[in-house]
This record gives C-alpha cells, structure tokens and sequence, in this order.
C-alpha cells in the first residue's frame, strides 16, 4: 500500500540506486509511477539500468498526470555485469509548481538469460519437427536411417532442453537438431 515518492525542482536531480550483479542475458525493468500534479516534463529521465559502461533508461520525458503509467526500459547484457536499477528524473530549471510529483511502486526486473534463449530457441525448433513413422516415411521417400537420425537428434535434443543449464550443449543440440531437419528435407 506504499510507494516511493520523488520530486526536483530548480535543475535538481532525485535519484535512488540499488546495485545488483547480473548474468549476462536479455533484461526487461518495469516501472509503473503516478504524477500526482507539476507539469508533465523532465530533462532527464532516470528510470533504468546504469553500468560504469553505458546506462539504459527510459524514454519518458512526459509524465501526465491523474493516472497510473508504465515505464518499460528494456537491455542486454554481453557478460556478468555489476550496476544500478536507478529511479529518478533530472529537473527542467523550474519550481515546485512546474516539476513533476512522481510516486513510483511495482519497480521490476524480468531476466532472459543466454541459455533460457537458447532453450527457447531449442525448444521452437523441437515443436516444428514432424517425425515421419517408418513405414508411412520409406513409402514417402525417406530413408530408415533418416528416420532414425531425425529421431535420436530429437530425443537429444528434448533431454537437454529438460536437462542442461550450459549454454554450449544448448547451441550443440541446436546445431545437432537444424542438421538432422536439413538431412531429413533433402532426401524428400
């Protein structure tokens, strides 16, 4: 039943940090703020992620009043990377009539991890593979070997989908499953 409220005026900056450690990945920060009176616009927007490398923040420099908004900021990571969820504004050279009266609540982090892609990846692929029965396949066109190619390369790939959490045997079985698929076309 509580938010954070911020507001600055006169070229001021309001800001609060929390740092975090994140592994390398696909991110989505999601702020949801209420302003409660003040004029609509800032100079800069602070809601997002700052590294020492680069800051991601929010595109909002128009915050209307009377209603509950989202602000969605959105990055990828190369590598394990320390930073700061930042929540804030930068003040246009204006006075507490003029300056947004923010209440932020709901501040949150969704991850994609590298391998949860990869997996997703694996996983979409599996899904669009349609195995031909044997005998229904031979009379198709396609060999017994093929068959059982395709078929063991899906069953590989469904274990590790299930099972592994290394980003390599993922892009394997990717790499493993896509062969299969392009052998199995070409015999038809």
């Amino acid at each position: 039943g509580k938010a954070l409220g911020i507001f600055a005026v006169w070229q001021g900056t309001i800001q609060y940090t929390q740092e975090v450690t994140l592994p390398a990945g696909s991110y989505t920060l999601t702020f949801t703020y209420y302003n409660q009176s003040g004029t609509t616009n800032v100079n800069t927007n602070l809601f997002g992620f700052e590294t020492n490398e680069k800051n991601y923040y929010g595109s909002t420099k128009s915050f209307a009043t009377g209603a509950w908004k989202t602000e969605t900021v959105s990055f990828e990571l190369e590598a394990e990377t320390t930073g700061k969820i930042s929540v804030g504004y930068k003040s246009p050279n204006n006075g507490s009539g003029s300056c947004p009266m923010l209440f932020v609540d709901n501040v949150k982090l969704e991850a994609i991890t590298k391998v949860d892609k990869a997996k997703a990846d694996l996983k979409s692929l599996i899904d669009g593979i349609t195995i031909p029965e044997v005998n229904i396949g031979v009379t198709f066109g396609y060999t017994n070997e093929a068959i059982t190619t395709i078929t063991s390369a899906v069953n590989n790939a469904q274990s590790v989908y299930e099972n592994s959490t290394d980003l390599e045997t993922v892009k394997e079985a990717i790499t493993t499953l896509t062969n299969a698929k392009e052998g199995l076309n070409a015999e038809n």
